[in-house]
């Protein structure tokens, strides 16, 4: 399985935006009540809103995260090594590894892909180097990756047909050849 770094940082190549699609605090809760009408945001607060599973601070409940109020970023904001504002993305994939919404529901409500597989529409080959390209659905591969792996499968298919056994056997014996 491949990391989900995806979820934490921005993605590096083309003209991508490092906070990418940025999302209202309270379209987020929205959606995440949408996921799980369980899910409570107490409205006292006043610089931060806080999630919980359940009524706040009732027996039985549970906090799930505080939220800051305003534009949240689609990717988790770093810096240095410090975390200074988690992304809508990762707080969603927070939320469904904590068994509190579904994958799947987040997935159709938010119009976004978490599957585990790796795959979310970059370009696995590039995923690698850090560099965040679209991909097509068939090969998981952006153009140029799709482009390379075309011309190195016929270098190899190349290379086997000259290899490939003909049905003779061919034995050198000095300078005398046997077929």
């Amino acid at each position: 399985m491949l990391p989900k770094t995806y979820l934490m940082t921005a993605p590096v190549g083309g003209d991508i935006n490092p906070f990418g699609e940025a999302m209202r605090h309270l379209d987020l809760v929205k959606g995440l009540r949408q996921c799980n009408p369980k899910i409570r945001c107490p409205t006292h607060e006043i610089d931060v809103t806080t999630l919980w599973l359940g009524e706040p601070h009732a027996q039985g409940s549970r906090f799930l995260l505080a939220l800051p109020h305003g534009l949240i970023p689609e990717f988790t904001q770093l810096e240095g090594k410090l975390m200074f504002q988690r992304g809508w993305r990762a707080v969603i994939d927070k939320l469904v590894n904590s068994h509190v919404i579904l994958k799947a529901t987040a997935n159709r409500i938010f119009k976004i892909n978490l599957d585990y597989d790796g795959w979310d529409g970059y370009c696995i080959a590039c995923r690698k180097d850090s560099i965040f390209m679209k991909a097509t659905a068939a090969s998981k591969l952006c153009d140029d990756c799709e482009f390379v792996r075309k011309e190195s499968s016929k270098e190899a298919d190349k290379e086997r047909a000259r290899w490939r056994p003909t049905g003779k056997v061919m034995v050198d014996h000095g300078s005398h050849s046997i077929t």
